[in-house]
C-alpha cells in the first residue's frame, strides 16, 4: 500500500513540477512575443490589410473587396479593425489578436503534451513546439497566421480527445471541426490542414468505434457514444460550411490569380526545404546544399514514427500512445497529399514558407510523440535513446531560439525592419530644418511603399505626401531605398543621410534645387 502512495504522490509531484516549469517557460515566451509586437516596425503585408481591409467597411472584408485580396486574411482583418476601432491603430493594438491565439497555441501546447506518458518528455517536447523563431514571427504581426495557428493546436487537442474518449468523442469532433474552420477563415493557406484533420477525424473514429464494438462493451457515461452515422453526418455539416464560407472566396482568388505565393518544383524543394530554410531564421548550421540531409531526418522521423506506432498498436499496454502518434502522423501525410494533389488538379504552387507553416507544428508533435512512444518501453536502451534524442533537440531548440531571439525583424519581412525608423528619421529632420517645407515628398523602393503610408496615415504626418510605388523614378525632396537599388540611384544629384544597419536600406536627401517644387 504504502508503495501505491509513494508512485502515486511521485507522479502528482512530477506533473507539478511539468505545469510549473511549463508555465514559466511559456510566459517568458510569451512575454517576448508581446515586446516583440510593441517593438517591430510595421511590415508590407501587416500594412496592405490594415490599409486596404481593415480601414475599411466590414462588407468590403467579408467580400474581399479591396486592391491585394489575398491579403485579406479574413478573420484576421475583421478581429483588427475591431481592435484599431478600440484602441486606435497603434502597432501593439493591431496585433493583439495575433498575441491573443499565442496564449490558446500555448494553452493547447500544454494540454496536448500534458497527456504524454512521460513529464520529461513533455516539457522538453513544450520547448521544442514553443521556440522555432521562425514560427514565433506571426504571433507577433498582425496576419492571420498567428491566429490560424493557434486554432489549429485547438483542433489537434481536440482530434487526439475525440479518440480518447468515445463518450465525449462526438463533442470533441465538434470542437476539432470547429476549430479547424477556424483557421482556414483565418488563413486560407490551412484548408489542406483543415481537410487532414476532418479527414483524420472521420477514419480513426470510425475505426476506434469499430475496434471498441469487438473488443469492449460499449463506452457509458452522461454523453452518448457515437455512431458511424453520427460522424458521417458531423463531417458532411462543416465540409458544408466549409464550402459554404470560403469556397466562394477561394475561387475568387484562384480566378483572379491572387493564389501566387508558393512553388512549382516539387513539395520536396518547394515546401520541404522552404521550411528548412525559414526554421534555421538565417543561421546556416551547414552549408545551405546540405540541407536536404535534414529534409532526409525529417522523412526518417516521420517513417520511424509511423513503424513504431504501428508495431505498439498491436500490444495493449502500448495502444492508446500509439493511436495519438498514428493520428499526428496520418495529419502530416494527408495534409502533404493534399498539397500535392492541389498543385497537380487545380494548378495552386505548392505550399512554401509561411503558407506552409502549420507543417511545423505537427511535425513537432509527431516528433515528440515517437520519443514519448519510446520511453515507454520496459527496457533500458529505447529509454535511453528517447532521452538522449530529447536532450540533443531540446538544447538545439533552446540555443537556436536564443540566438534567433531579436526586437528588431521578422524573417519574411527583414526588409521593413527599419521603416518605423525611418519616417522617425524623417520627423525629426523636418523639425530641424524648421518645418520650412509644408509638405514634403518622399520617393522609396517600392516594397516599402504600404509601410509608410501605414505610418502616414497612422501618424496623421499631413506633411508627408502620398507614397506610390514609382515615386523612385520622380523628383522627389528625400529618398528611402534598398541596397539593390543603389545602380537606380547612381548619377542622381542626392546626399546620403543614413544606411540602416539590419538592411542596408538607404535615406537620402535631393540636392537643394533637385528636388520638386512646391
Amino acid at each position: 500500500m504504502s508503495i501505491y502512495r509513494t508512485t502515486r504522490g511521485e507522479l502528482r509531484a512530477s506533473s507539478l513540477a511539468f505545469e510549473i516549469a511549463t508555465f514559466i517557460i511559456g510566459a517568458s515566451i510569451f512575454g517576448y512575443t508581446c515586446l516583440r509586437a510593441y517593438s517591430l516596425s510595421f511590415t508590407h503585408d501587416e500594412s496592405v490589410t490594415y490599409l486596404n481591409f481593415a480601414s475599411s467597411t466590414i462588407d468590403d472584408i467579408l467580400t474581399f473587396n479591396g486592391p491585394s485580396p489575398s491579403n485579406n486574411h479574413l478573420l484576421n482583418s475583421l478581429l483588427v479593425k475591431a481592435s484599431a476601432s478600440l484602441f486606435g491603430p497603434k502597432e501593439f493594438f493591431l496585433r493583439l489578436p495575433n498575441l491573443i491565439a499565442h496564449i490558446l497555441y500555448l494553452c493547447a501546447s500544454f494540454l496536448i503534451l500534458q497527456k504524454l506518458k512521460s513529464p520529461l518528455i513533455g516539457l522538453g517536447g513544450f520547448v521544442i513546439l514553443n521556440s522555432n523563431p521562425f514560427l514565433l514571427d506571426f504571433f507577433s504581426i498582425a496576419r492571420g497566421y498567428g491566429l490560424a495557428l493557434g486554432f489549429l493546436m485547438w483542433g489537434i487537442y481536440y482530434l487526439l480527445q475525440s479518440i480518447e474518449d468515445l463518450a465525449e468523442s462526438l463533442r470533441h469532433a465538434y470542437l476539432s471541426s470547429l476549430f479547424a474552420l477556424l483557421a482556414v477563415m483565418s488563413n486560407f493557406s490551412f484548408l489542406s490542414a483543415f481537410f487532414s484533420i476532418t479527414a483524420v477525424l472521420f477514419a480513426s473514429n470510425i475505426a476506434k468505434m469499430r475496434w471498441s464494438r469487438q473488443n469492449s462493451k460499449p463506452p457509458c457515461g452522461k454523453t452518448r457514444s457515437i455512431s458511424a452515422k453520427d460522424v458521417v453526418l458531423l463531417i458532411a455539416v462543416v465540409y458544408m460550411a466549409a464550402a459554404i464560407i470560403s469556397l466562394p472566396l477561394v475561387v475568387k482568388l484562384y480566378v483572379i490569380g491572387e493564389l501566387y505565393v508558393g512553388g512549382h518544383s516539387g513539395f520536396w524543394s518547394n515546401t520541404l526545404t522552404s521550411l528548412v530554410k525559414s526554421s534555421l531564421y538565417d543561421h546556416f548550421y551547414l552549408y545551405e546544399d546540405r540541407i536536404a540531409a535534414l529534409n532526409v531526418l525529417i522523412i526518417i522521423i516521420v517513417l520511424s514514427a509511423a513503424f513504431l506506432f504501428i508495431y505498439q498498436a498491436r500490444a495493449s499496454q502500448y495502444r492508446n500512445l500509439a493511436q495519438r502518434g498514428a493520428v499526428l502522423v496520418a495529419v502530416v501525410l494527408t495534409s502533404a497529399l493534399i498539397t500535392v494533389l492541389q498543385k497537380h488538379m487545380l494548378g495552386i504552387p505548392y505550399l512554401e514558407e509561411r503558407t506552409a507553416v502549420f507543417f511545423i507544428p505537427i511535425f513537432y508533435l509527431v516528433g515528440i510523440s515517437f520519443l514519448d512512444s519510446l520511453s515507454a518501453f520496459s527496457s533500458i536502451t529505447p529509454k535511453l535513446a528517447s532521452l538522449l534524442l530529447l536532450l540533443v533537440f531540446t538544447s538545439w531548440s533552446a540555443f537556436h531560439a536564443i540566438r534567433s531571439a531579436n526586437l528588431t525583424h521578422t524573417l519574411p519581412w527583414r526588409y521593413d525592419s527599419e521603416t518605423k525608423q525611418m519616417v522617425n528619421d524623417l520627423t525629426h529632420l523636418r523639425v530641424a530644418a524648421g518645418a520650412n517645407k509644408p509638405r514634403i515628398r518622399l520617393g522609396a523602393s517600392w516594397v516599402f511603399e504600404p509601410t509608410i503610408n501605414f505610418y502616414r496615415v497612422a501618424r496623421n504626418l499631413a506633411w508627408l505626401g502620398t507614397v506610390t510605388r514609382d515615386d523612385l523614378d520622380r523628383d522627389c525632396d528625400f529618398y528611402y531605398y534598398r541596397a539593390s537599388d543603389k545602380p537606380l540611384m547612381s548619377g542622381r544629384p542626392i546626399a546620403i543621410i543614413k544606411e540602416y544597419p539590419i538592411t542596408g536600406n538607404v535615406l537620402a536627401r535631393a540636392i537643394d534645387g533637385s528636388g520638386p517644387h512646391n
